[in-house]
């Protein structure tokens, strides 16, 4: 999936039709801002093997995840 700013998207689903894992790649620094459903359950967000820091905020509604990117970097998303 290509995402707003030029990001790709790479999903795995569970069976029951929610993601397991995502890997963004990031199309340039700066700032990426997810969805969070906590029906997803416990979400880790790692780059080249470390814990990305993110933080949660409300936007129109909507709680996002928000955390700093760097170009041509893999980002994996997990959820337990």
């Amino acid at each position: 999936l290509l995402a707003r700013g030029g990001h790709t998207v790479d999903i795995d689903w569970k069976e029951d039709g929610k993601p397991q894992r995502v890997v963004i790649n990031a199309a340039s620094d700066g700032e990426c801002k997810i969805f969070k459903n906590s029906d997803y359950g416990t979400m880790t967000i790692t780059a080249n093997g470390e814990n990305v820091n993110y933080t949660t905020v409300e936007e129109n509604g909507l709680e996002l995840i928000v955390f700093d990117t760097t170009k041509a970097t893999d980002y994996e998303i997990s959820y337990n």
